[in-house]
């Protein structure tokens, strides 16, 4: 089973660190920054925490719920992700093609043209 975790968070709306224990969900990368979503008891539900903004970070001794995990796989299934066609410069596609948005994108027409 994996541990949940107490971390002091920074929030900058509030100017202020805020002692958080969490439920890790998942690490991920994105626009430069690591993230985690976890579930917060202090709020009740998911949310994510930029990694740059946690101070320290301790392992507790309690197991994650599994509900928090069953939630958060089902919440993350059931996203309705549109389906989006996007005309992008090929150089810039170079650049930003494994970024996690792109991961499982289709590339229907290829257009060779220059501005």
């Amino acid at each position: 089973m994996e541990r949940m975790i107490i971390v002091d968070y920074y929030t900058p709306i509030k100017n202020s660190w805020l002692t958080r224990e969490i439920s890790p969900l998942h690490l991920f990368y994105c626009e430069g920054c690591w993230y985690l979503d976890a579930f917060c008891n202090v709020r009740k539900a998911k949310r994510t925490f930029r990694l740059d903004r946690i101070k320290s970070c301790e392992l507790l001794k309690k197991d994650i719920p599994e509900e928090h995990m069953k939630t958060y796989e089902v919440n993350r299934l059931s996203e309705n992700v549109p389906e989006i066609t996007l005309e992008i410069d090929k150089g810039l596609y170079e650049q930003v093609k494994d970024d996690y948005i792109f991961k499982e994108a289709d590339i229907t027409k290829e257009i060779n043209s220059y501005c």
